[in-house]
């Protein structure tokens, strides 16, 4: 009732006519958090200037295919940013959202390499030079960084996200192995959940490890 009452004060009547005004009234029925999401929009907006931590740094509309149903949606599970999204339980979004359960994970995979590399700055465009590459998603920066290992191009890999201290790709992968959910997607792709660059590591640290009793022994 308080959306009609707002449609028709803002001149819906005239717009829409009675008809077009009445059907509006069902789409707010049934969607009544659309609209709720349609009006906060500009009041979060202009609050910004006042109140900048009223504005997520990382919204969930930097997700690839989602939507404001889709966001309405999923902040009545309580995943009302993209690090929410990244830690959120996938398994009861599955069950209590009904979307696909593809759609899901990929909005997940996602929603883990933003949460590592931050907000988008002006200058700072990491999530561009990435999709340069066709990488937009964690589990697809670790298989592209196994890819270049194997084929021997790993420096090459590396030369993507770059700065004055180096390379931020073995930094960034090893970060993102830190995620509950990493590990849950990888199997749900049915990809190695042990980046290629990490298990080289793991394998040469126990040959080092051995030495020391041997060298414990001959002393």
């Amino acid at each position: 009732m308080i959306g009609i009452w707002i449609v028709k004060a803002a001149g819906g009547e005239g717009l829409f006519g009675v008809a077009g005004l009445l059907a509006v009234g069902f789409i707010i029925g049934v969607f009544p958090r659309v609209l709720l999401r349609i009006l906060e929009a500009p009041f979060k907006w202009m609050a910004g200037f006042a109140i900048p931590s009223m504005i997520s740094q990382l919204p969930m509309s930097d997700l690839d295919g989602l939507t404001v149903w889709h966001e309405a949606r999923l902040e009545e599970e309580d995943v009302e940013n993209i690090p929410n999204m990244a830690s959120a339980d996938l398994v009861e979004l599955l069950l209590n959202t009904r979307l696909p359960p593809e759609r899901i994970i990929d909005w997940a995979d996602q929603a883990i390499l933003y949460t590592q590399l931050g907000p988008q700055g002006k200058e700072d465009k990491a999530r561009d030079k990435l999709r340069i590459h066709g990488i937009r998603t964690a589990t697809s920066l670790l298989e592209a960084s196994t890819r270049a290992d194997r084929l021997g191009n790993l420096a090459i890999f590396d030369k993507i996200l770059t700065d004055e201290n180096g390379s931020a790709m073995p930094g960034l992968e090893a970060s993102l192995t830190t995620n509950s959910n990493l590990k849950l997607i990888q199997r749900w792709r049915r990809i190695s959940d042990t980046p290629r660059r990490h298990s080289a590591q793991m394998k040469a640290e126990p040959e080092e490890s051995s030495l020391h009793p041997a060298e414990g022994g001959a002393g």
